[in-house]
């Protein structure tokens, strides 16, 4: 209501004396601040569905997990740094950790590639796996992954037994799609000596 006061004398819809103008800015700008002050205490906390899991004892029970915003700066920048720094959500992530996330989930004996888009569709989909910000960080960690020997290997595609733009140890535009593939260490290992 205020607001419409201040734009109706600022279009000259309404006449109004300084001292009233003044009051009714004073009057808006406290509306405003009282109304972010109940937001900030009736959304004061802060929940995340979480699941822990182990390989080979399977998933547990959903839970929650709860954190309290308390701060008086930027409701949404609070949030987000609440999030980010209790690993709710990761925006940085290094490829040691994609590389453990791997060998623990998803390669085995049997299965020692699996696709990118497959991958980034487990990392949005169950609660046991990390949170990632969005695609672009485990592109981002892909690509700083295959630039040594340590990690993974990757590849654009895959025709029978060969792998397409193949990289470990070196530098490769990465791609999260059907066609993509992370491969475990020692199968690119092994497919590099193979190549020389």
């Amino acid at each position: 209501a205020w607001k419409s006061i201040i734009d109706d004398v600022n279009e000259m819809r309404l006449n109004l004396d300084q001292y009233q103008v003044r009051q009714a800015r004073q009057s808006m700008e406290q509306a405003k601040n009282a109304t972010m002050q109940s937001l900030r205490e009736t959304y004061r906390w802060l929940m995340a569905p979480t699941q822990f899991a182990e390989k080979g004892k399977g998933v547990g029970k959903i839970g929650w997990e709860v954190l309290n915003i308390s701060g008086m700066g930027n409701f949404i920048q609070e949030v987000e740094a609440k999030a980010v720094d209790n690993e709710w959500i990761i925006v940085h992530w290094s490829p040691f950790f994609l590389s453990d996330t791997l060998s623990q989930w998803f390669f085995n004996e049997q299965k020692k590639e699996i696709n990118t888009y497959e991958l980034w569709d487990a990392f949005s989909r169950y609660l046991y796996l990390p949170r990632l910000k969005d695609v672009d960080v485990l592109k981002e960690t892909i690509t700083k992954g295959i630039e040594s020997e340590d990690f993974f290997g990757y590849a654009i595609a895959k025709e029978d037994d060969e792998y397409l733009g193949f990289a470990f140890g070196s530098s490769e535009m990465v791609t999260i799609d059907e066609k993509s593939i992370i491969i475990e260490k020692e199968r690119a290992r092994e497919y590099k000596q193979k190549l020389l």
